[in-house]
């Protein structure tokens, strides 16, 4: 079959020289050896697989679109939670500045209501009983012997002779008490519970000592004779003064803080009243 297609060729070839040939004349030569064509076989084509595309880039039109998307979405999802961050971020200070502003509010409430009882009672009475506390002392230091006013108003004798600057200090004494015992029944309702017995005690006092001054209880001071002023109502008012106090510091020093409740009133043994005749026990509930 090759030898077939070889002689096509050389056919193939010579034929349009042949005609040309045959006019020329032939030449006396010498003989020469027969020409020989040799045709080599053409093996079959290959592909050489390191010159071509490489075999991962087949797999770049399926994965390049899920790794895009795999990046789109994470860059998505790191959006979203800086966008969240930042939202909880925001709502956490617009809570905050809620939260200050509500408890910077209840703090003035608190704070005025404070003032209030200070400005309303604790203060004055404090004030004008200090007042009166300093006039029973310049009058008690000129008298001699277990001296009590309450006791010697009921002797007529002894106030007639008194000075005249003397008896001025037992009018101003006696009237600042009247005034005294008005303050507890009209403002009391601003104080603490805890305070009620010594003032109600301390009204009472104050209530017998004017009636005396007016002579309007008799001669008799035996039976009076337990009225006195409760010396212990004047370290209590300061513990309490000095509790509120403490407490418009605290308030004012921060005023949008959420504070812990107001410290009760604690009275110490040595300030407690003493006993009272309380037949029938009401005055155990004041």
């Amino acid at each position: 079959m090759r030898r077939l297609l070889a002689c096509i060729v050389v056919t193939v070839v010579l034929a349009p020289f042949s005609g040309a040939l045959a006019q020329v004349p032939p030449v006396q030569t010498e003989p020469q050896a027969p020409l020989t064509v040799r045709v080599e076989p053409v093996g079959p084509l290959k592909l050489d697989a390191g010159s071509g595309t490489p075999w991962w880039s087949y797999f770049v039109p399926v994965v390049g679109p899920i790794v895009s998307g795999l990046i789109a979405f994470g860059g998505i999802c790191l959006a979203l939670r800086n966008a969240e961050g930042n939202t909880r971020k925001t709502l956490e200070a617009a809570q905050k500045n809620n939260d200050a502003a509500i408890w910077q509010k209840a703090n003035e409430t608190e704070l005025r209501e404070i003032q209030g009882k200070l400005d309303g009672f604790y203060v004055p009475f404090q004030l004008l009983s200090k007042a009166n506390h300093q006039f029973a002392q310049d009058l008690r230091s000129r008298q001699g012997g277990k001296y009590r006013m309450l006791l010697k108003l009921f002797d007529k004798q002894w106030l007639e002779n008194l000075s005249q600057g003397d008896k001025k200090l037992v009018e101003i004494v006696c009237n600042n008490g009247e005034e005294l015992r008005i303050l507890i029944a009209t403002k009391s309702g601003l104080v603490d519970n805890k305070l009620l017995p010594y003032l109600s005690r301390a009204s009472a006092h104050f209530r017998i000592l004017h009636l005396a001054y007016r002579s309007e209880l008799g001669t008799d001071p035996a039976r009076f004779k337990d009225y006195v002023y409760p010396r212990e109502l004047d370290g209590v008012l300061a513990l309490e003064i000095a509790r509120l106090r403490n407490r418009i510091e605290q308030l004012g020093a921060n005023p949008g803080c959420r504070l812990a409740p107001l410290e009760p009133l604690v009275i110490p043994p040595n300030l407690q009243l003493p006993e009272w005749i309380d037949p029938d026990g009401r005055l155990q509930g004041v």
